[in-house]
């Protein structure tokens, strides 16, 4: 059997306050709406993985022919159900002449190519890809077909997932949402336990299948991202980051090569190691070898509901160290 998830929902059907009469019959219509509420909650909870914004823009050397270059990316947590990502951001094309193609990359996945036309001005394109359905990986916004550094510019954009549409299995998936069937609500079924026990901690289980960020740090791959040789700490961005919850717990997500990044927060560092490998290359066309570098759990039960993170980078042998990523992700483990 599947059940269908909903885009359009009332509560219409509902009255607060009345009471049930002895022997007055129970129809059907205010639990089917519930049962769609509840299924438009597992279907369309979609919460951002990370919001970028660069006021010069996220930039890419040149990407001739089928080549395609990162204009950014950042470190996602594992998604059980595989449900997508969607990213929405506004771009540039400075070219005269020459279109750009632009997808997202998800892991091993790419997206659909969508063409940015030349001269382009602040236009808002939006982007899709399949997610693995486990492991943590990196997402990433490509360009290609351009022939001048720079030619195509990332403004600013978020990355959240996509939502569910048509019909679902009324098994639970793999994060535990299980889909209520309204069909199974009628004048001629009884209340059972089970139809009940379906809605039980519905919204809790949707929130802890959805990985989110906090906060982000980000810049463009090729350009400006900080790269070091010393072993001495420098200091590479500030951040304010609003928990929202009072009780959460959040880790910190990096990309990078050969260095260590140092996280103050709330008078503690936190320390993010990143390997010799699997970090930031311009080259990268497919991001499943990319490492998602993380933190241990930061509690911040004690902390202000707005407080400050300082952050800083080093060389952990002194090569040359790159960051071109730093995401602040909700732990819902």
């Amino acid at each position: 059997m599947t059940v269908s998830i909903p885009t359009v929902y009332s509560l219409t059907d509902l009255t607060v306050g009345e009471g049930i009469a002895t022997g007055q019959l129970i129809t059907p219509g205010g639990l089917q709406t519930i049962a769609a509420n509840h299924n438009f909650i597992g279907g369309n909870f979609r919460p951002q993985v990370c919001d970028v914004f660069d006021v010069d823009g996220f930039g890419s050397i040149a990407a001739g022919g089928s080549s395609y270059k990162v204009l950014t990316g950042t470190p996602v947590l594992e998604q059980l159900d595989g449900r997508g990502l969607t990213f929405v951001g506004v771009f540039t094309n400075a070219s005269g002449s020459l279109a750009s193609n632009l997808r997202l990359i998800c892991g091993a996945n790419q997206g659909p190519v969508v063409t940015l036309a030349a001269g382009a001005t602040a236009t808002t394109v939006t982007l899709t890809c399949d997610t693995p359905s486990s492991g943590n990986f990196v997402v990433g916004v490509q360009a290609g077909n351009y022939n001048t550094d720079n030619d195509t510019i990332l403004l600013t954009g978020s990355f959240f997932w996509s939502g569910k549409t048509g019909s679902q299995s009324s098994s639970p998936t793999s994060s535990g949402f299980v889909w209520a069937q309204a069909a199974e609500f009628a004048d001629t079924f009884p209340l059972t336990v089970e139809q009940v026990n379906r809605f039980i901690g519905g919204p809790l289980t949707a929130w802890n299948g959805a990985p989110q960020s906090i906060g982000s740090l980000n810049w463009d791959w090729t350009f400006r991202a900080p790269t070091t040789t010393s072993t001495s700490y420098t200091e590479i961005g500030r951040i304010f980051l609003n928990k929202r919850r009072k009780t959460m717990k959040i880790k910190i997500g990096a990309i990078g090569d050969n260095g260590t990044l140092k996280a103050s927060i709330l008078g503690n560092d936190v320390e993010v190691i990143t390997g010799a490998t699997g970090g930031p290359d311009s080259s990268f066309s497919d991001l499943s070898g990319m490492n998602v570098n993380l933190s241990s759990s930061i509690d911040l039960i004690n902390s202000p509901d707005l407080f400050e993170v300082v952050l800083y980078w080093k060389s952990t042998s002194g090569s040359s160290a790159k960051v071109t990523n730093v995401n602040f992700m909700v732990d819902k483990s």
